[in-house]
């Protein structure tokens, strides 16, 4: 039996196919084909056949791209359909190239029918065809939807001439940065009119965590870079450089010399105006142990140089304070000597005092007091209070207590910083104001005058 196909309609199937795939965004993975087959005397087959279908890039000879044998296809007065690509796939570069494709078909073990069918594209395939051919700069940016391209479709190392992408990596080699500004004048340089210019923030929890990181890195020098700086100054008496709080320490000022020269971990300086200028001023307040200002210097092993917890200087033609401090119980508390080069001014105006009235009858109670001499403890719980060595002389306060209770205050010192980091706990003692017991010492001084001149007139008539 000798068959043949009159006729085709497999491209009125491909376009319609084409259409449907264009309209779901997909690419065809079938092709509908449809055909007449014939006996060799022109009447038309009737029954099921065995058909091999199979696509070339030559109308004749040649090596298929593309087969495949479907069974069992049934004809009804010659008419069958059929779908290519039902029993094997399409490979993806079947129709890749500007090649023409030639359909062949064989019925059963007969040889293949000639000639073959030329695949033809319409005007919907011809179109989907540009894809594989994109014209440069036909892609505009319009056409590109929000969040089309994602971060796996660009390359490791993508640069426009200023920035460079590597990686996780964003950066330029030279030029500033303005954010707000069109002439930067710094690397980064940011402007803003809203209460936040630059915010940063981390939850790094570690001993060595930097917010913000700012460190000079140059070479050595006779000059001072600044690492931080901060200005702000909206007018006279208003503004502050920098703002600080923790939960440990506000501000936190270390300096690890290695020379002789001159060191400061905290530096004050303040010039000029009629007003009253602190270099350095502190404020505490609460209900436990409160420093406003606290200072702390040892030196090295061996060393043999001065050390000053707080080194405070002050000069020109208005009043002038090294140290300016005020505490409703201790402007100063010094944990060891105070030695001084001038005067120790205590105040005595008659403007602050009230209820003045004459000191009298006060040999008795001095002849009460008992003077001691002693040494101060050893005791290693004692050690940061630096008590004086060698023989002292004094009172002692809960003698002197029961006299002249005036003159006794209840002192606390400050806890000490124990070896662990832990704050140890403060001592409370009792303390002498001597300076008050001077004027007490004076009028006994004067009442024993008195006795001795009346002694004196008594032995005088005696005589």
């Amino acid at each position: 039996m000798k068959a043949k196909i009159l006729f085709s309609v497999g491209l009125m199937s491909l376009c319609i196919m084409l259409v449907i795939s264009l309209v779901n965004a997909q690419a065809p993975q079938l092709l509908n084909y449809q055909g007449k087959l014939v006996k060799a005397d022109g009447k038309a087959e009737d029954g099921t056949f065995t058909m091999t279908f199979a696509i070339y890039s030559t109308e004749t000879g040649g090596t298929a791209l593309w087969s495949e044998t479907q069974n069992n296809i049934t004809v009804a007065k010659g008419i069958f359909s059929v779908l290519l690509g039902s029993v094997t796939a399409f490979p993806n570069t079947l129709f890749t190239g500007s090649g023409a494709r030639y359909l062949g078909i064989k019925v059963g073990t007969e040889a293949e029918m000639a000639p073959r069918f030329r695949l033809t594209s319409v005007p919907y395939a011809q179109r989907a065809g540009e894809a594989d051919a994109v014209k440069d700069g036909s892609i505009t940016n319009s056409k590109i939807a929000n969040g089309a391209i994602t971060q796996e479709k660009l390359a490791s190392n993508i640069s426009d001439n200023d920035w460079t992408i590597s990686g996780g990596n964003i950066y330029r080699a030279a030029g500033n940065v303005g954010i707000g500004i069109s002439n930067p004048i710094g690397k980064l340089h940011v402007s803003h009119d809203n209460l936040y210019a630059g915010y940063f923030t981390s939850n790094y929890l570690n001993s060595n965590t930097h917010i913000i990181h700012a460190e000079y890195n140059g070479s050595a020098g006779t000059q001072n870079p600044i690492a931080v700086y901060g200005s702000s100054v909206p007018q006279d008496d208003f503004g502050g450089g920098g703002y600080f709080i923790g939960g440990d320490y506000g501000v936190r000022g270390e300096v690890l010399p290695t020379g002789s020269g001159v060191y400061y971990g905290v530096y004050g300086y303040v010039y000029g105006g009629s007003g009253a200028n602190y270099a350095v001023r502190g404020y505490s307040y609460g209900t436990g142990t409160n420093f406003a200002i606290r200072g702390s210097a040892s030196g090295a092993t061996g060393s043999t140089g001065s050390n000053y917890g707080v080194y405070a200087t002050a000069g020109g033609t208005g009043t002038n304070y090294g140290i300016y401090s005020s505490g409703a119980n201790y402007a100063i508390y010094a944990n060891g000597d105070i030695a001084y080069t001038a005067n120790l001014t205590h105040v005595s105006d008659e403007k602050f005092k009230q209820n003045i009235q004459p000191l009298t009858q006060v040999i008795s109670k001095i002849m009460r007091l008992e003077c001691k001499q002693f040494e101060f403890t050893t005791n290693p719980d004692y050690h940061h209070l630096n008590l004086a060595s060698g023989k002292q002389y004094g009172l002692i306060a809960q003698e002197l207590e029961k006299v002249f209770p005036e003159l006794v205050v209840d002192v606390i010192h400050p806890p000490a910083d124990e070896d662990d980091g832990k704050r140890g706990e403060p001592i409370h003692y009792k303390g002498i104001n001597y300076v008050e017991l001077i004027p007490i010492l004076l009028q006994a001084i004067k009442e024993q005058q008195q006795s001795i001149d009346s002694l004196k007139i008594e032995i005088s008539r005696l005589k």
